[in-house]
């Protein structure tokens, strides 16, 4: 299984080498507010193709994106503390864990609302040493039929171990990326389960050496104000605020208030270009009003699954990408596909000024919807919201609770011969870079 994994990975590998646009022709002159390119955001990895969150997605994405990728962690926490990356606080969906843990599913009430399944928080790192990861991202069951089993599963990173993996990549290919961490209920957390998800972050990050260096960007970001607000006291990050609905607006009070606690923004593609039956019908204020203020703004999600997409945009998700640059100014994707962003920041078509092919340029928004008989229109679009300082605004985090002590789930099947090793807790001696690069080195 091991070759046959290795076998593919070479081939797509290869491939992707094969497909590269050579860069051409003048600069280009990017509209982002620093005028350098848009940032690659690989969420999950090459999450597209491999399972969201594994090795194997984030080396991937590694070997065929560009140097400053933008690798994303979705930070989960488990019962013994420990951070791992993983989609959901519910393992189901993504992972292996209901064949392993059969009966051990739970419910809890998050954020409000009634969840039932298999969270990361009710077992230890050690019971999810054989739990492998699986694709969630591809559209149609068809598709996954079709991927050799190999690429189907890997195992948790804890998020120390997804450190030192990805800075051994950077080293072996030299190359410079960054990393993004996503809080998520971390309210809930420390209220409910007696877990900081912000204290295992920073303290992770601590122990690694980033609290305080400036020559690598790490960039954490929340749905949340008060994750962020108490994050920006304890170290040097580039703090990203998420708009977790669509809007078509900020109120200029608002923007302030996001600028007191983060340096940027992420908003959904529909808070810039909604759509209704999936055709464009107008462009909102939103970035440009974000912009304004000096705010960087990422925009998600991206993917090459033409069922993703806007009619307008042909199902081709390099039209698509290019409206949302050329046409937008957004400042960086986010994106399940990080080559094909990459490959279209290199494409020699937008550095060639006036003699810019028309084909390059950005669709217009309605034009589609233009061709429309009255009688076979698509349904208005419901108004949109303007995102004023009552969405923005939060209480501190709550006070740790003490829980108590709960059963341990029971002891999962033997692992298949072969399985990887248990992925291994933070080491207290790591204080720095080289100690990471040490570290990783004697497990090799």
């Amino acid at each position: 299984m091991r070759n046959s994994f290795s076998a593919v990975f070479l081939e797509l590998l290869l491939l992707s080498s094969v497909m590269a646009l050579a860069s051409a022709g003048e600069p280009t002159k990017w509209l982002t507010l620093s005028g350098n390119a848009p940032l690659v955001i690989a969420r999950g990895g090459f999450s597209g193709l491999f399972p969201d969150s594994s090795y194997y997605a984030y080396s991937f994405a590694l070997s065929v994106s560009l140097p400053d990728v933008v690798l994303w962690c979705d930070v989960q926490l488990t019962k013994d503390g420990a951070g791992i990356c993983s989609s959901y606080l519910t393992l189901e969906n993504s992972t292996s864990i209901g064949a392993i843990f059969s009966g051990k599913e739970n419910s809890y009430v998050v954020n409000g609302v009634t969840t039932k399944g298999w969270f990361s928080i009710d077992f230890t790192l050690d019971d999810l040493a054989n739990v492998y990861l699986q694709i969630v991202h591809l559209k149609y069951s068809i598709l996954k039929s079709q991927l050799p089993q190999g690429l189907k599963g890997s195992q948790f990173l804890a998020i120390i171990t997804f450190l030192c993996k990805c800075l051994i990549c950077m080293i072996l290919q030299f190359t410079e990326s960054l990393f993004l961490f996503y809080v998520q209920n971390a309210a809930y957390l420390a209220k409910n389960q007696g877990l900081s998800v912000t204290d295992a972050v920073l303290d992770i990050l601590e122990k690694a050496g980033y609290s305080n260096q400036t020559t690598m960007k790490v960039m954490i970001q929340s749905t949340n104000s008060s994750v962020l607000t108490k994050i920006k006291k304890n170290g040097n990050y580039e703090l990203v605020y998420e708009i977790d609905e669509t809007i078509e607006d900020v109120a200029n009070s608002t923007v302030g208030d996001i600028k007191s606690f983060a340096h940027s923004v992420v908003i959904s593609k529909s808070s810039i270009q909604p759509t209704t039956a999936l055709y464009t019908k107008m462009m909102t204020d939103t970035i440009t009003k974000l912009q304004a203020f000096k705010l960087p703004v990422y925009v998600k999600l991206f993917s090459n699954e033409f069922v993703s997409q806007a009619w307008d945009f042909f199902s081709d998700a390099t039209v698509e990408i290019n409206f949302f640059v050329m046409g937008s100014g957004v400042d960086g994707l986010i994106t399940d596909f990080p080559k094909t962003a990459a490959a279209y920041k290199k494409n020699k078509c937008l550095g060639q000024g006036e003699k810019t092919p028309s084909y390059m340029a950005p669709i217009q928004p309605g034009s589609l919807l233009e061709l429309i008989p009255n009688i076979a229109l698509p349904p208005a679009l419901p108004p949109l919201a303007i995102l004023t300082s009552s969405g923005v605004d939060e209480p501190p985090l709550p006070a740790i609770s003490v829980k108590a002590p709960v059963s341990v789930p029971a002891t999962p099947a033997p692992a298949p011969s072969g399985s990887s090793k248990p992925e291994i807790s933070t080491p207290a001696f790591m204080a720095g870079f080289p100690f990471l690069l040490a570290y990783l080195l004697l497990l090799l």
